[in-house]
C-alpha cells in the first residue's frame, strides 16, 4: 500500500472519463485538495438575482406596486350626505377628523380638523397636528370618522 502526502489509498474508483481517482479517508483534507485542485466560490452573489437591466427592475417594481392597488369603492349618495353630516359637525365643535383619501389606487389616513370647505372648487383645507394644512377634494374621500 503506498503514503501519498501522508495519506493512506483505501480506494479506488473511477469518474465519467475512467481515469483512476482516489478516495482518502483522512478527514482533515477533502478529495479536491487532495488532488491539487481549488475551491473558487463566488460567495453570495451566485445567489442574487441579475438585476443589472435598470428598465427591467424598474418594471419589477411596478408591476409589484399595481398588484397591491385597489380599485376606488362606490358611494352612495346616503354615504355622501353621511360624510357632509359628520364634517360640518366636527368644524362646529372644533373636533379632529379622520378621513380616509383614495389616492391612485391606495387609501390613506389624514387626521387633523377641517379648517375651511369651499363647495365651488368642491375640496376641503385640513390642518394637521403639525400645522400644516392639506387641501383635499370631495371626490377622494371614501371614509370620515370624528375622533371625539
Amino acid at each position: 500500500m503506498k503514503y501519498i502526502n501522508g495519506l493512506t489509498k483505501n480506494t479506488i474508483g473511477f469518474n465519467l472519463t475512467n481515469e483512476c481517482m482516489f478516495v482518502y479517508t483522512n478527514a482533515n483534507i477533502t478529495k479536491l485538495e487532495a488532488l491539487g485542485m481549488a475551491i473558487h466560490d463566488r460567495g453570495l452573489i451566485k445567489w442574487q438575482p441579475a438585476a443589472f437591466l435598470t428598465e427591467q427592475t424598474a418594471l419589477l417594481r411596478e408591476a409589484l406596486i399595481d398588484c397591491e392597488r385597489e380599485a376606488k369603492p362606490v358611494l352612495d349618495e346616503y354615504q355622501l350626505a353621511e360624510f357632509d353630516t359628520r364634517i360640518a359637525y366636527a368644524m362646529e365643535y372644533l373636533l379632529d377628523v379622520r378621513l380616509s383619501v383614495w389616492a391612485n389606487g391606495f387609501t390613506e389616513e389624514v387626521v387633523g380638523f377641517v379648517h375651511y370647505i369651499n363647495p365651488i372648487t368642491k375640496d376641503l383645507r385640513v390642518k394637521k397636528r403639525d400645522g400644516s394644512v392639506e387641501r383635499l377634494e370631495f371626490e377622494a374621500l371614501v371614509g370620515v370618522e370624528v375622533d371625539e
